[in-house]
């Protein structure tokens, strides 16, 4: 229990560097797709995913995660197309 409580403790003290950094990644992914750079996006959107868990924000973290896993999708399919 003491121990559940000193994560919380510390998970909080970081919601503000943590929040700052997700905000951060989410500007880079987007410029990312501004430069049709896709791969850089999805990875960009995975890590504001992974954040938002460790934020404890679920619906950021599915916002995220859908998003990342969409461009992939585009990515991989623009490779396909590419090779050809």
């Amino acid at each position: 229990m003491a121990k559940d409580f000193n994560e919380r403790a510390t998970l909080s003290l970081d919601i503000p560097n943590l929040t700052k950094k997700r905000d951060e990644i989410i500007k880079e992914a987007r410029n990312a797709i501004k430069k049709e750079d896709f791969h850089a996006s999805y990875v960009n959107y995975k890590k504001a995913s992974d954040l938002s868990k460790k934020l404890m924000q679920p619906d950021k973290e599915e916002e995220f995660a859908l998003k990342s896993k969409a461009l992939q999708d585009f990515y991989l399919a623009d490779q396909r197309f590419k090779k050809k």
